[in-house]
């Protein structure tokens, strides 16, 4: 009676793997499907875009000399060490 019942166990165990795992595929095809189609699109935008190159960042600021004698940079005008001051 004892191995009935380990069988029956089983067998309910292989059922309900088989139901969720139904379940799961069920739940997660919509999904899948539709990130198919993002990644096929994001394929298509990608190889639609033009070459790039990398350009090299140039961090210099030029600053005319009338700006910066006029906020001191120079050397100081007035009170403050500007036009201003």
């Amino acid at each position: 009676m004892a191995k009935n019942a380990e069988q029956a166990v089983i067998i309910n165990n292989a059922q309900q793997s088989a139901i969720f795992s139904q379940m799961l595929s069920n739940a997660t095809s919509p999904l899948a499907s539709a990130l198919n189609t993002l990644q096929n699109e994001v394929t298509a935008i990608q190889n639609n875009l033009p070459a790039t190159a990398v350009v090299p960042a140039n961090n210099t600021i030029a600053i005319p000399t009338s700006v910066a004698y006029q906020t001191g940079l120079l050397g100081p005008i007035g009170t403050n060490g500007t036009l201003w001051g």
